[in-house]
């Protein structure tokens, strides 16, 4: 079982009389009909839906929410939840000292029947235990479980699960899984100079829900049927790109046949030493023989997929 560890997540409470209405305005996906519970998937977006903020929301009861983002510079992200509040009865306050969130996700061990419950149960929902809050969230592989830890707490059922599984993934690893797996994370793989469906992740858009910033640009596109750009992955094999390492931000990827032809650039970037390659996540441009065709980048050759 994989153990990840999230060290810079920003943990909002977000309460008061008007907070599902000001959250279901504010943020992209279908607040107002989650029940005590559930949760979702949501961002802050700028009124040209590029993407603030990307955040897992857990509704506690009508007037109480959690808002956990994976990272990101908090004040900015904070400031992005915040953004429209004028004379609303919310209150948004940062809880990120008290709690840790940590990931579990692949194999079976005999202690994790909890989590074996969990991701059995409806992928929008979270229950506590323990003081233990658990909700279904794909990092790494399609099923995975985060647990949102109150800091000084472990349960008895965790510690050996921790014990069991004391080395949480590194940041690379993190980012070559999540690449192999295509959930790109925020801020890492999304941020604002990303518009929100240009990630893919349409589970955390409502296109069903009333008006919230950026929902013009969204609905457009969903309209028109087609992004300009999406994010790609690449995948290169050769000595030389190994021996160069991890690919740069916003280095140019290029056509294989047309050397000079830009289709792209790089986000970010992971090695895989056991298989002898390099992943990529890209902004490419939507077209159907580059996203499953031969690039290049720094003159060597890899392909979509």
């Amino acid at each position: 079982m994989q153990n990840l560890f999230l060290p810079h997540a920003i943990i909002l409470e977000v309460t008061g009389r008007d907070a599902k209405r000001y959250l279901h305005a504010r943020l992209s996906n279908d607040i107002r009909s989650l029940a005590p519970g559930e949760g979702c998937l949501a961002a802050a977006l700028t009124v040209q839906g590029r993407v603030q903020a990307l955040a897992t929301v857990l509704a506690r009861a009508d007037e109480s929410y959690l808002v956990l983002c994976d990272g990101g510079e908090k004040d900015a992200v904070i400031a992005a939840v915040r953004r429209f509040l004028v004379a609303d009865r919310v209150a948004v306050v940062d809880r990120s000292e008290l709690y840790s969130i940590r990931h579990f996700a692949g194999g079976v061990l005999e202690t994790a029947t909890l989590l074996d419950t969990q991701l059995a149960m409806p992928p929008c929902s979270w229950k506590e235990r323990d003081l233990v809050l658990m909700f279904n969230r794909p990092r790494l592989v399609a099923a995975g479980v985060d647990l949102l830890i109150p800091r000084g707490v472990t349960p008895a059922w965790l510690g050996e699960m921790l014990t069991q599984n004391p080395l949480p993934l590194t940041s690379a690893e993190y980012c070559l899984a999540r690449i192999k797996a295509n959930l790109p994370a925020f801020p890492e793989d999304i941020s604002e100079e990303m518009i929100l469906l240009e990630s893919g992740l349409t589970q955390a858009v409502s296109f069903n829900k009333g008006c919230y910033a950026g929902q013009e640009v969204i609905e457009r596109i969903n309209a028109y049927g087609k992004l300009p750009r999406v994010l790609g992955r690449l995948c290169f094999s050769s000595t030389a790109m190994l021996k160069n390492g991890l690919l740069e931000r916003k280095e140019p990827v290029m056509s294989a046949s047309e050397p000079t032809t830009v289709l792209g650039e790089i986000v970010s970037s992971a090695v895989d030493s056991s298989e002898g390659k390099v992943y990529a996540f890209a902004m490419l441009k939507n077209r159907p023989e580059i996203l499953s065709g031969k690039v290049s980048v720094r003159g060597e050759e890899g392909e979509t997929f």
